[in-house]
């Protein structure tokens, strides 16, 4: 899992008043509770200096923009502000770590600590809050080099860079593709909650998996992919149902009298629940699942051959 880095480099450019400020901190926010509701990054933010110190235009702090967005919005505002809270730039980080960066430094932004400890680091990723076009792209190529007896060694390495809510969603993307491709069926169970945070499963999922063959299989991660994607924009919109980005459908209620009993499956705590709307996959097969809409959750409880219904039985 990463730790978003504030980028001291950017801060603000490109920022001149309230409007624009709350306009793109809320943007970027949208983008990490996309991040964090998927698995990928830490709920903590590294900060180069305390929030009342980080100046976005002429006169007014990140902490001044925090207030103004709390005041005008009822719940927007507050999930970067606790990631942003007492998180400085050197927190937890060994003295070994602090030390090795020392003897590293930007080509172009030579004191940025924040973006060169992203640029050395796999496991950190900046964070641009800034309308210059500059910082717009991802991923960002920083050149870093070595002073090694001496001896300069030039790096250039490429990193992740999120600066909106729309590329913080194409990130998302890339690093659920890249678990993907480094699970199989065998140790798909294993990986589910970092795959899917936002799925649950019954325990009778694992068996449905492993009956279905490997094109079936591959389908229905893809499908999962689909569905934990709706279940994260449906906890952000705060919407009465997900939006879909597959078929989805309900059952008939013809189809729900003469053979409801065939939809109930063991649900992730234990108990016998009614998996109603389904998805298709190939070959004729689905995935069963119910919407949870207390928690936003999407919940799956089958995945297999067709059901019968009163028109295929």
């Amino acid at each position: 899992m990463r730790e978003p880095v504030l980028n001291s480099a950017c801060v603000g450019l490109g920022l001149t008043n309230m409007d624009d400020a709350i306009s793109a901190t809320m943007d970027i926010e949208q983008g990490l509770i996309s991040l964090f509701s998927s698995g990928h990054i830490l709920k903590q933010l590294r900060l180069h200096a305390p929030l009342h110190e980080i100046e976005i235009f002429s006169g007014v702090t990140l902490y001044d923009v925090f207030l103004e967005i709390c005041n005008r919005t009822s719940d927007r505002g507050r999930f970067l502000m606790l990631m942003a809270t007492k998180c400085p730039i050197d927190k937890d980080l060994a003295d070994e770590k602090l030390a090795d960066l020392i003897n590293w430094r930007l080509t172009t932004h030579p004191d940025c600590l924040s973006l060169l400890l992203c640029a050395v680091s796999d496991v950190r990723i900046p964070i641009s809050l800034s309308w210059d076009e500059r910082w717009a792209t991802s991923p960002l190529k920083v050149t870093v080099c070595r002073d090694n007896n001496k001896s300069e060694c030039l790096r250039e390495l490429y990193v992740h860079n999120v600066f909106s809510f729309q590329n913080a969603k194409e990130i998302v993307e890339i690093f659920n593709n890249d678990i993907l491709n480094s699970i199989d069926l065998f140790n798909f169970w294993d990986q589910k909650g970092v795959l899917f945070p936002r799925l649950k499963f019954g325990p009778g999922v694992q068996n449905d998996l492993q009956g279905v063959g490997p094109e079936i299989y591959r389908a229905a991660v893809g499908r999962l992919s689909e569905l934990n994607r709706a279940a994260v924009e449906w906890e952000i919109s705060g919407a009465a149902s997900p939006t879909y980005f597959s078929k989805v459908t309900s059952e008939s209620g013809a189809t729900m009298k003469k053979f409801g009993n065939r939809r109930i499956f063991l649900s992730a705590e234990g108990k016998n629940e009614t998996f109603e709307k389904h998805a298709w996959l190939p070959m004729g097969h689905r995935l069963h699942l119910r919407e949870l809409h207390d928690t936003k959750l999407i919940e799956v409880g089958y995945i297999g051959t067709h059901l019968p219904t009163v028109s295929f039985h």
